[in-house]
């Protein structure tokens, strides 16, 4: 494999999208302001994909 055909590939699949990063962020404030514990982010899918539909839950 070439170089030239991997310069910033690796790199940038690493980086969510635009949509990736509201959902990081959400679940980030979640985890903030939830109680001490291990938790998990999880998408709610009835949110239509909504990164502000993000939920936390306690992790087993």
């Amino acid at each position: 494999m070439e170089h030239a055909d991997t310069q910033g590939t690796l790199e940038e699949s690493m980086h969510p999208s635009a949509h990736g990063q509201r959902a990081v962020a959400a679940c980030l404030r979640l985890v903030g302001a939830a109680a001490p514990g291990r938790s998990e982010c999880a998408q709610d899918w009835f949110g239509n994909g909504d990164p502000n539909m993000m939920r936390i839950r306690p992790t087993s």
